[in-house]
């Protein structure tokens, strides 16, 4: 219906839901592609390696989550967190619109896109959501 109906899909695009957070919403999946398969080390030089997809059940055993029934602030305000103490929030689980810096060379936010498709995008701005054909 979205897909003919155009009035119906500009009122979804600009829907702000102000609802419940879906957590599983907030699971996307890891990143499997590896950004540089060598690197020869320098003198002095440490080379890190970072598994995100494989610390979720490290950090499920040793964060806090909130728990019981929750307490639903919407603020619906622009802000300007820059560092974890500008979040009031002491523990809880935010739903949040985040504009990227400018600045960076590779995106870190992921995104699905699409009614039915199922892959998984690190676009640089939803801008280029929209311009990137469906047939990629």
């Amino acid at each position: 219906m979205l897909l003919r109906n155009k009035v119906m899909r500009l009122k979804f695009k600009n829907y702000l839901d102000n609802g419940p957070i879906d957590i599983r919403s907030a699971f996307f999946g890891g990143r499997t592609g590896p950004l540089k398969l060598f690197h020869k080390t320098g003198e002095g030089q440490k080379i890190s390696y970072y598994d995100v997809t494989s610390l979720y059940p490290f950090i499920n055993m040793t964060t806090r989550y909130p728990i019981g029934h929750p307490e639903v602030h919407i603020l619906n305000n622009d802000v300007n967190w820059t560092q974890p103490s500008d979040n009031t929030f002491e523990l809880a689980l935010l739903k949040v619109f985040v504009i990227p810096p400018r600045s960076i060379d590779i995106p870190v936010l992921p995104m699905k896109i699409g009614y039915d498709d199922e892959r998984l995008l690190f676009p640089f701005a939803p801008l280029v959501r929209r311009n990137i054909r469906m047939g990629m």
